[in-house]
């Protein structure tokens, strides 16, 4: 990890916990920075507590850095989920922007915002999108099971998170969340499927399914939420081998069978068999496919 990075992992790390002053305290005296909110630019660390000040008396932004990339000219361009809610804790938009920094002596000198051109907003699935996420299931998918199962758990009124992933008004992604039961525990989600187009694939648009899936499960007040793919690639969202918590799946999962807590206490430690809706009886195989 190098120091750049470091640095600004630190300034994102600050922003979410609105410490003004750690933040600050990564910026150059003279730092340009951009006034996303209201246009236009802010100059120095004066301003800029007065942007955020202002900003957070209206809003409630969350940024999580997906990607750094170093760029020509000595500049850091991080691919970034920005994620906006108003104060009552509804969300007003999750997409996915570029920051693009100069970065001097160890101080932030500049930021710039880079809309991307096929940026990508996270958002509650709506009908007029029920043909274009079955199309994207059997896309993604070698057989139509997946598509199936998304309509029947809709039909039936199991779809408790079903978000979709849009790219200038073209669906390129989408997560489901139905319920799960542990034993004679009920209260849990289990994620599946997850489907990305294959062109959109290997740049995140995966993860911010996830991401919101489980923030969106989370303000339901499911209590964990359980999957059944890639242990690499779950990992880095906080899940763990549901095995290690004396949990078991109907499909033997083995490490691929996983759970992650999404309220304190929430997961039932040693309530054995995790249950999926009826619905699952469609699948033969794996729940997931290839990691998006």
């Amino acid at each position: 990890m190098t120091a750049t990075r470091r640095l600004l992992e630190g300034t994102y790390e600050a922003f979410n916990a609105r410490d003004v002053d750690r933040a600050l305290s990564t910026m150059h005296p003279d730092v340009d920075w951009p006034n996303g909110m209201e246009g236009g630019r802010v100059h120095g660390h004066d301003a800029i507590r007065e942007y955020w000040t202002r900003q957070w008396r209206s809003i409630d932004p969350h940024v999580a850095p997906v990607r750094f990339v170093a760029e020509d000219g000595g500049r850091m361009v991080v691919d970034v989920r920005q994620v906006v809610r108003d104060l009552a804790g509804n969300l007003i938009r999750d997409e996915m922007v570029q920051h693009v920094y100069r970065v001097d002596d160890g101080l932030v000198r500049s930021m710039e915002i880079r809309k991307l051109p096929g940026r990508t907003i996270i958002r509650p699935e709506r009908p007029a999108d029920v043909l274009a996420i079955r199309h994207l299931h059997e896309e993604a998918f070698p057989t139509p099971a997946e598509a199936r199962l998304v309509d029947r758990l809709r039909g039936r009124g199991r779809l408790v998170v079903s978000l979709v992933a849009e790219e200038a008004g073209e669906i390129v992604g989408h997560v489901a969340l139905s319920p799960v039961s542990a034993g004679a525990v009920p209260g849990g989600l289990g994620l599946a499927p997850l489907a990305v187009a294959s062109g959109c694939r290997r740049r995140g648009v995966g993860g911010a399914l996830v991401r919101g899936g489980l923030d969106a499960g989370r303000r339901a007040g499911s209590a964990f939420v359980v999957v059944l793919g890639e242990p690499a690639y779950y990992e880095r969202f906080g899940f763990v081998a549901a095995s290690g918590w004396g949990l078991l799946d109907e499909y033997g999962g083995g490490r691929a069978f996983q759970v992650l807590e999404l309220n304190p206490g929430g997961i039932p430690r040693g309530a054995g068999l995790v249950r999926y809706a009826e619905e699952f009886a469609l699948l033969r195989s794996h729940l997931e496919g290839d990691v998006p």
